[in-house]
């Protein structure tokens, strides 16, 4: 039996709109009554790495995580769900070394 390949169902044209719904909720500043009822836009950008590019290619970036989730069937995941193990890590103090 071949393994199968998974298919996006959503068309250029939905994914075109997720850009742009994007698009709108960063110019507008990120508020959470233009984002998905599951705050996507928000985790995704927070979990994205900060750097140079356009709004145009974060809204790209933040689609693609999307796009990649629901076609991988992973939701999500919100702070308040992560364990607490998780949400903070304890320091180790170490001691600097001179250079003798």
């Amino acid at each position: 039996k071949i393994p199968s390949i998974p298919v996006s169902r959503r068309t250029p044209e939905d994914r075109q709109k997720d850009v742009d719904n994007i698009m709108s909720w960063m110019r507008n500043g990120k508020p959470s009554d233009l984002d998905t009822p599951n705050n996507e836009f928000t985790i995704i950008d927070q979990m994205l790495p900060k750097k140079k590019q356009t709004p145009q290619d974060r809204a790209k970036d933040i689609e693609s995580v999307m796009h990649w989730m629901r076609t991988h069937n992973v939701p999500p995941v919100k702070e308040e769900d992560v364990p607490a193990e998780f949400q903070k890590v304890p320091s180790t103090p170490v001691s600097r070394r001179s250079p003798e």
